[in-house]
């Protein structure tokens, strides 16, 4: 509180310090003369190099950023490096036991270490850089004497490929598709991993040749048939000699089953029925052409029901 002298009124007072806090601020004079401006209190208060402080500090934070992001690449990539000699040396210790006809363990005892370390998602495209695809392809390849990996190896290497985002240099600079081929086709490998395979040709395939893997997409020929012109003819007759391999075939039960020829050779007694393997090349031009504002006849029929179900309610009320 303000001290007021003895001989001040109470209002006088009052007016004073009213007057006072109604007038402008005032204008600190500094030694030199000059008006102190309030960014000069500011500079006085945190320092006039603050901006150039911080700049420092942002840019020193980036520096240890990018220097510790370049030290966690280069041990990514000396992990990766120090995997990929192992699984060779592996494979081939595998292939040096098996010429002396000792069991070949050395890939077994080690899968579990490469499917751990192959199961980082967030290295995927570390170890495509590295060409993991290139160890995979020599432990899913046979042995010299024809025997194929283990099921297990099998499955994780099959199961690794699939996850792996692979493009088309890393094909090139594997080889994997090879071997893939080779075990897309093999009896020996089992029917499941067989189709895994199947699908890698494919999928590669289309990769290489630049083709789109959507449906939507794919060039069907259409061509316009005249079925009176098609069945004019009649039907197509088989040869004599799918005939008489057809006749002899047993049916279930152990009955066989033979032909005879009636009048015109036409057949006077039942055969068994056989599968066609359909194999169509050309796509008939379809005659329905719906618009998109145009429903669908399976919409129309729905709204119907729709309506009779509430027409059959309101009656029902």
């Amino acid at each position: 509180m303000s001290s007021r002298s003895p001989s001040q009124s109470p209002r006088d007072t009052f007016e004073s310090e009213h007057e006072d806090a109604s007038a402008e601020p005032r204008v600190v004079e500094m030694e030199d003369g000059d008006a102190a401006q309030p960014s000069d209190e500011l500079d006085d208060l945190f320092g006039s190099d603050n901006g150039s402080v911080i700049d420092d500090s942002i840019k020193e934070s980036r520096s240890r950023r990018r220097k510790r992001t370049d030290e966690d690449d280069a041990s990514i990539d000396e992990m990766i490096i120090d995997l990929r000699k192992r699984m060779r040396e592996a494979a081939y210790r595998d292939i040096d036991d098996k010429k002396e006809h000792l069991p070949a363990i050395h890939k077994l005892s080690m899968l579990q270490d490469v499917v751990d370390e192959l199961g980082k998602t967030q290295l995927y495209e570390a170890f495509l850089d590295n060409n993991i695809v290139d160890s995979i392809r020599l432990w899913l390849e046979p042995l010299d004497d024809g025997s194929l990996p283990s099921l297990d190896i099998q499955n994780a290497m099959l199961g690794a490929l699939k996850r792996l985002p692979i493009r088309r240099d890393h094909l090139r600079e594997s080889g994997i598709g090879k071997i893939i081929l080779f075990m897309s086709k093999c009896p020996q490998i089992p029917e499941r991993n067989r189709r895994i395979c199947e699908q890698f040709v494919q999928q590669w395939s289309r990769m290489v040749m630049r083709l789109s893997s959507d449906f939507r997409d794919r060039k069907i020929r259409e061509a316009t048939v005249d079925l009176t012109q098609a069945y004019k003819h009649g039907p197509r007759k088989t040869t004599e000699a799918a005939s008489i391999a057809a006749s002899k075939r047993r049916a279930p039960g152990g009955i066989r089953v033979e032909s005879s020829s009636g009048r015109g050779g036409e057949r006077s007694t039942a055969r068994i029925p056989q599968r066609v393997a359909a194999d169509y090349t050309v796509m008939p031009v379809s005659s329905i052409s719906l618009s998109p504002s145009q429903p669908s006849p399976s919409r129309i029929a729905n709204d119907r029901f729709k309506k009779l179900r509430q027409t059959m309610n309101r009656s029902g009320r």
